[in-house]
């Protein structure tokens, strides 16, 4: 399933007429006589952010693979480290487009190469996520830092196994990696890999010693609990062959919660003095946060039961009214753990489960405030 990341999602420019928009085309087409020539008409072009997500002309050049034209650009004095709307920098759109010749120009020209955008993310970081085998295994081989942690704690492994990259997780755990690495959520890599259903993946990490028992917090899934949870009746029997410990009854994982958020308001007759609701709450709110794109200001998280492929499901239309055409009805696996608790909550004191909506939004101040509201009774 795809599933929201911290990386910008970048869209080609509609060039023009104008000189900013005539060398990103130019960029764009390969042809580098005229980015010189443009160049030479205006040398300031070299600076110019005329791409949809503040790019200079050097991030599109590093995006589309052209060496030339970005020694060019850097012999007329381009910001090598210029960072784009999102904090990442042209080693970074190179390596999510798996340009090795682009990287291995930009690192012999003095970048560093464990470079971070505003996420705390490294260049190999992006390649794991990306599946950008050529720039993995390049920056492997010069040395890059395999067990790197971003602003939440993920290493690039985490985001090879989150994205479905088996090939990336191999050279990575080959290369070093910890394969018990956790994120500032306490997830392990396993976690991750049983909450997208990846059997593959979730076989190699037990090969390379995950830790089956791994719990987040004190009452968190295991990896085995969480494959009950979702139903993923193989991968839990292969959790078993590698001596996992048995799953708790259906009671104890009502009651396990993720680690908590800054504390959301209640709304239409929620009990805010509840605990474990004023947990769940905190803690469904923080992976909403973690999951959506960073230039999210308010994000709306809709969930309701349902049917998926004829089982009973959890639904989700998740949206931001800025952006509306980034929604997705895809949650992280985070979110769907969290969720099924909320369900499980209402059913137990209520009888039944009437979904529910969660809004947050960030304040002037780049806090966040959340509210979560049940959905009426059909």
């Amino acid at each position: 399933m795809a599933l929201f990341s911290s990386q910008p999602t970048r869209m080609m420019s509609s060039p023009d007429e104008s000189n900013p928009h005539r060398v990103y085309a130019a960029i764009k087409a390969g042809d580098l006589e005229t980015v010189e020539a443009l160049l030479k008409n205006n040398p300031d072009l070299v600076h110019e952010k005329g791409d949809e997500m503040d790019g200079t002309p050097l991030h599109r050049a590093a995006d589309r693979g052209e060496t030339k034209i970005a020694e060019l650009l850097l012999a007329n004095g381009a910001d090598i480290n210029a960072s784009d709307a999102m904090g990442a920098r042209p080693l970074h759109w190179a390596a999510d487009e798996d340009r090795k010749d682009v990287v291995e120009l930009l690192l012999a020209k003095g970048v560093e190469i464990e470079t971070r955008d505003d996420d705390g993310h490294t260049a190999l970081h992006h390649a794991a996520a990306k599946g950008a085998c050529e720039v993995a295994k390049f920056l492997l081989a010069h040395e890059a830092d395999v067990n790197a942690k971003g602003d939440t704690k993920k290493t690039p492994l985490h985001w090879a196994v989150s994205a479905g990259h088996k090939e990336i997780a191999e050279m990575l755990l080959a290369g070093g990696a910890d394969v018990n690495a956790k994120d500032e959520d306490e997830f392990t890599l396993l976690h991750a890999a049983v909450g997208e259903n990846n059997h593959a993946i979730v076989e190699l990490l037990l090969v390379n010693g995950a830790d089956t028992n791994a719990r987040p917090g004190v009452k968190g899934l295991t990896p085995s609990e969480l494959a009950a949870r979702f139903g993923y009746e193989d991968i839990r029997q292969l959790l078993s062959q590698y001596g996992d410990a048995k799953p708790a009854d259906a009671s104890s994982l009502a009651s396990a919660v993720c680690p908590a958020a800054p504390v959301p308001e209640t709304r239409a007759g929620l009990d805010p003095f509840d605990p474990q609701l004023e947990r769940l709450m905190k803690a469904f709110s923080d992976a909403l946060i973690e999951y959506t794109p960073k230039h999210f200001q308010q994000i709306h998280c809709v969930v309701r039961e349902g049917l998926e492929g004829g089982q009973p499901a959890l639904l989700y239309k998740i949206s931001c009214p800025q952006y509306p055409e980034e929604g997705t009805s895809n949650p992280s696996p985070q979110m769907n753990v969290i969720a099924w608790q909320l369900q499980e909550y209402w059913a137990a004191r209520e009888g039944s489960f009437p979904g529910f909506t969660m809004i947050c939004r960030m304040e002037e101040d780049g806090t966040w405030r959340a509210s979560l509201e049940r959905l009426a009774k059909v």
